[in-house]
């Protein structure tokens, strides 16, 4: 399945950059902050936690972005869980003003999950439902956008379905390096 979703990525990113028009002054780097609420469900128990992030990404044009970040998922005490983690995603963008977008953004993203074993779930069988390591999975969000020079200030819900589902609010903001 992974190899399949990073075909059809790579499809539709090299599509972007030779179909869309680009400007040079829709396209480079850039980077930002980010602030994060992330809520995490398992077995029913739900734990909300704060954190904060960094984020880099290259535009290709105003319609298409690939951006990586890193991040803080906060601690999560009712289930027992600390998480810090990566994402990486293909971000379209549509003006919907001279300085309001909305995107949507398709990724994969990876928690370095620690659990604390004296307060993590259980499922009927008496087996731990989190585990510390690695845990990875695709993810998507969406979001708007508010363009002022270069600066950009969004607001972003994204879905993740790892060990513990993650519904995550971020609010953030990123300069643009043209």
């Amino acid at each position: 399945m992974v190899t399949r979703f990073l075909n059809v990525a790579t499809a539709f990113v090299t599509l972007c950059i030779f179909v869309l028009p680009a400007s040079a002054s829709e396209d480079g780097f850039y980077g930002g902050v980010t602030i994060g609420h992330f809520d995490a469900e398992e077995q029913g128990i739900t734990s909300a936690g704060n954190g904060l992030g960094v984020i880099a990404g290259y535009s290709f044009n105003k319609y298409l972005d690939v951006e990586a970040s890193m991040f803080d998922a906060g601690d999560h005490a009712d289930l027992g869980m600390k998480a810090k983690g990566f994402s990486l995603s293909v971000v379209g963008n549509y003006d919907i003003s001279e300085n309001w977008e909305v995107f949507a953004e398709l990724g994969g993203i990876s928690l370095d999950l620690d659990i604390d074993e004296a307060t993590t779930t259980f499922d009927a069988q008496g087996s731990a439902t989190l585990s510390d390591g690695r845990d990875s999975s695709l993810f998507y969000g969406y979001g708007v956008k508010y363009n002022v020079g270069k600066w950009s200030l969004f607001a972003k819900r994204a879905l993740a379905d790892t060990d513990a589902d993650f519904d995550i609010f971020t609010l953030g903001a990123t300069y643009h390096f043209r």
